[in-house]
Order: C-alpha cells, then structure tokens, then sequence
C-alpha cells in the first residue's frame, strides 16, 4: 500500500472467549468495563489533550449502532453499514458528529479513501460481521485488543473472528 491510501485500525474488548456482545449488548457490566471504556474513549475521541480536536472515523454495523445509547458517538465522523441503505448517504457534514451510510464495508473503506484528506484516523468498532471484514481488508494497519476481566466467562452470542487474526500480525493487546 501507498503512503496515500488511507489506512483503518480495529478496535475490539474481548471477553477470554473472545466474547463481544450479549443479547444486543456488550457481555460485560459498564463497571467491569469501565477501563476499557476509558481506552476505547481514548483512543478514538477527537478532542486530544491540548485541546486540538482531530477528525476521527467510526466504522459500525446496524446491531452495533443500535448498541449505543445515543446511537452515535459523538465528536466523531459515524459510519454506519448497513444493507438497507442502496447509496451512501452523508447528514451533518458541517456538524461536530456527522452520520455517513453505507451499503458495504468495501463502501465505507472507499469513503474513507475519498475523504482521507480530511481524516486522521479511522477505526472499526464492530459487529462481528463487520471485524470479519475488516480483518481481510488490505487496509487494515492495526488491531486493538482489550481483554476483559481475567478468566472470566461472560454470557454471550456474539465473538470476535479472532481465527482471522493468524494472517495479521500488528496486534496489540492491552
């Protein structure tokens, strides 16, 4: 790849079974999660610690976004996949959370790609179909990994494709 192309990162809390979701929810408690949270809003915010704001994209499914309380996160550029959606479909662009649909993943990417030169960094924050995805991708740079609680099993019907990650090897985990 170019130095041009625009380049994506995973970001993704496991459970020890690799464990991301649970009944349209994340597995885990908000307080056993609360590390994580702080992570994941640190790595992905806009705002940085000097006060300078960077634009930030936000790759999400449906189920993903349904997941959120505000069903978007805010200060951040939201991509949303989702199937129903026949064209890509930009709302709030002048706005600080601008909402971007899309047919694909491969549609996102190229979105990406034709804005890059107004983006800093891009991130894939789920569902399971989508971290499968984004796991082939060529553009794909990094994988975050949080580990939540030690052993611990949760309760869950949705996994992280970590099968994929073999063929990958810029992983991180914290």
């Amino acid at each position: 790849m170019g130095l041009n192309v625009m380049m994506f990162n995973i970001i993704v809390a496991v459970g020890s079974d690799w464990a991301i979701g649970n009944k349209g929810g994340l597995p885990w408690s908000a307080e056993v999660g609360k590390a994580d949270m702080k992570y994941f809003m640190s790595k992905t915010t806009s705002l940085l610690p000097n006060g300078m704001r960077r634009r930030v994209a936000v790759i999400m499914g449906t189920k993903t976004r349904n997941s959120l309380p505000k069903k978007c996160l805010l200060g951040r550029i939201n991509i949303f996949v989702s199937r129903s959606h026949k064209n890509i479909v930009v709302e709030g662009i002048t706005t600080n959370t601008p909402l971007v649909y899309v047919p694909s993943f491969q549609a996102a990417a190229e979105w990406c790609e034709f804005t890059k030169s107004t983006l800093d960094e891009v991130f894939v924050i789920g569902g399971a179909q989508i971290y499968a995805e984004a796991l082939k991708h060529p553009r794909l740079s990094k994988v975050y990994v949080s580990r939540i609680g030690d052993q611990e099993k949760f309760e869950a019907d949705v996994y992280f494709p970590h099968e994929l990650l073999h063929s990958f090897d810029a992983t991180e985990f914290k």
